[in-house]
C-alpha cells in the first residue's frame, strides 16, 4: 500500500471487508443482513472527537505514495532511490 497505488475498486472491495467484520464479526451466517448500529461516516471520526478513527483507505494510500515521491526527489542519491 506505501508504494503501489491501489485501484478505486480494490480499496472499495477492502472497505466492504473491514465494515462487514466490524458489524457482523466472524458470523459465519453470510445471508443475513447486519444490523448496522451507527454510520460509516461517525466511524471514520478522529479518535479525539469521539469516534473511532476508521481512515479512508485512498486517502491514505495516495498519501503514503506522494510522501514517497517527495523522499525520492529531496534525496535522489539514497539507496533505494
Amino acid at each position: 500500500m506505501t508504494h503501489v497505488l491501489l485501484p478505486k475498486y480494490f480499496i472499495a472491495d477492502l472497505t466492504s471487508i473491514i465494515r462487514h467484520f466490524w458489524w457482523k464479526g466472524n458470523n459465519p451466517d453470510i445471508g443475513k443482513k447486519p444490523l448496522c448500529l451507527s454510520a460509516w461516516k461517525k466511524f471514520r471520526v478522529p479518535k479525539g472527537t469521539g469516534g473511532l478513527g476508521f481512515r479512508d483507505l485512498y486517502a491514505l494510500n495516495k498519501a503514503l505514495i506522494t510522501g514517497l515521491a517527495w523522499r525520492m526527489l529531496t534525496n535522489p542519491n539514497s539507496l533505494w532511490a
